[in-house]
């Protein structure tokens, strides 16, 4: 009996890349995801199936939102800033008046005018360090100094505080504490200057008032 199957050959393997059209391949794939528009004459992306489209998987960055509080806060922060900056500026210049040889009533009416900008956004421990400097600086001037000083209100207004803090029961109960010394070097000088001048003084207001004759 004849055996009728034919003998089995072995298949070969032939590699198909180096016959492939790379360019018409990068194309076919182009094709598969996008579509021309014939009536825009040109070639307009079709967005990518979701499958496709890795970025739509992606988290979407978020841009914090701004509350009205946040707002109100910066807003807050940057007066701080402002009112510090200036309460700066001031204590410089009262650095510089015992060495001023220049007009001495001018620079004291410009001190007087940065005070009148921000003395009054200024909190209680602000003024209270304003005050030390200020009498302090007092304290190594001649007294024509102090007796100009009464004649500028916002000036007039920090002795006012200077006097004031005598009143502060922390101080009242320790008054004799290394610690509070510079408080009661500013009262005992702005008691001092005051003095130099006879007259009225309102602290809230800073006018001074002449003796009468």
């Amino acid at each position: 009996m004849e055996n009728d199957s034919h003998p089995t050959q072995e298949a070969k393997v032939i590699p198909l890349a180096p016959y492939l059209n790379k360019k018409a391949m990068r194309e076919a794939g182009r094709i598969v995801f996008r579509r021309l528009d014939t009536d825009a004459g040109e070639s307009q992306p079709e967005p990518l199936a979701r499958v496709y489209d890795i970025s739509s998987r992606l988290p979407k960055p978020t841009t914090p939102e701004v509350t009205i509080e946040d707002m109100a806060t910066e807003e807050q922060d940057s007066e701080k800033e402002a009112i510090a900056e200036a309460l700066a500026d001031v204590m410089t210049n009262l650095e510089a008046l015992p060495k001023y040889n220049g007009d001495l009533g001018g620079f004291l009416d410009t001190i007087n005018d940065q005070l009148e900008d921000c003395y009054e956004e200024l909190d209680a421990k602000q003024k209270k360090t304003l005050a030390i400097k200020l009498t302090s600086v007092l304290g190594e001037s001649h007294e024509n100094l102090s007796k100009a000083i009464v004649h500028h209100p916002n000036l007039v207004k920090v002795l006012g505080v200077a006097l004031d803090m005598q009143n502060d029961p922390n101080f009242q109960e320790r008054s004799r504490h290394p610690s509070y010394r510079p408080i009661r070097d500013a009262i005992r000088t702005a008691t001092l200057v005051l003095s130099l001048t006879p007259g009225e003084y309102d602290f809230d207001t800073g006018a001074y008032t002449p003796p009468k004759h």
